[in-house]
């Protein structure tokens, strides 16, 4: 028989075979312990002098070859709004792509942004970047304890609307609550159940960061949230920003 007519029973056979593969993963990612697979990496986080912008960078190495990805965010801490012209990425495809040959890309463009917010190199993190291994079981972090500030980070995490269809592999998507809980609660985000289009079907939060910056006009505290979606083999994990002017009273 001529090879030409077995190449369209092979392809149906292979396409099956994919499908049957796909749930099965589904059903182990619903069933099974929490996976990471695709992970942003945090890097170049900065505020202004004066504390009214923060900015962070992220990249992303996908577990697709030649493929790679970086984000600049510059965050105005007093409306907790991405600032003008922002944010900037840039997406890399083809032969000798990678998530940091991304980031060099996006490093050498944005020099006109970090003049133009004035954006230095931040202290410290006071609750340091947690990372995740790809392919490694987690365990989410929703609360952490901060001595700086006297105070726990509380997430809450919360059946949410969609701006978007989510597909039958996500039941529902989640928003979060997160609040400085110490002599006082501080709210520092409520998304009121409906995300933004921007937030896609987001399957789960955590607490990935925490800068603070003093200055004497105002406290400023940036928090980074890992942002879960649904991936191919895993949950992919992307970064957001928390920012809040704190009263310089209390703190």
């Amino acid at each position: 028989m001529p090879i030409s007519t077995l190449m369209p029973a092979r392809r149906i056979s292979m396409t099956a075979l994919m499908r049957m593969i796909l749930y099965m993963l589904a059903a182990l990612m619903v069933t099974g312990p929490a996976c990471a697979w695709d992970q942003s990496v945090l890097t170049d986080v900065r505020f202004s002098p004066d504390g009214r912008y923060f900015s962070f960078v992220e990249y992303t190495e996908p577990e697709a070859e030649e493929r790679g990805f970086a984000s600049l965010y510059v965050i105005d801490a007093a409306s907790d709004t991405w600032a003008a012209a922002t944010p900037r990425r840039v997406s890399l495809e083809g032969e000798g792509a990678s998530g940091k040959k991304a980031l060099a890309e996006l490093q050498n463009g944005s020099l006109d942004l970090i003049q133009r917010f004035g954006l230095r190199d931040g202290d410290p993190p006071i609750v340091p970047f947690l990372e995740i291994d790809r392919g490694a079981p987690y365990d989410r972090r929703h609360q952490v304890f901060v001595p700086a500030l006297k105070s726990k980070l509380v997430l809450v995490q919360r059946k949410a609307m969609s701006a978007q269809p989510c597909g039958k592999d996500v039941p529902s998507a989640i928003d979060f609550r997160l609040v400085l809980s110490g002599r006082e609660t501080i709210r520092l985000a409520d998304y009121a159940r409906r995300l933004p289009r921007s937030r896609g079907c987001a399957i789960g939060y955590d607490i990935a960061a925490a800068f603070l910056h003093k200055t004497a006009e105002r406290t400023v505290l940036a928090v980074l949230i890992g942002v879960f979606t649904r991936g191919w083999e895993g949950s992919n994990r992307q970064l957001i920003a928390v920012t809040k002017v704190l009263p310089p009273s209390r703190f």
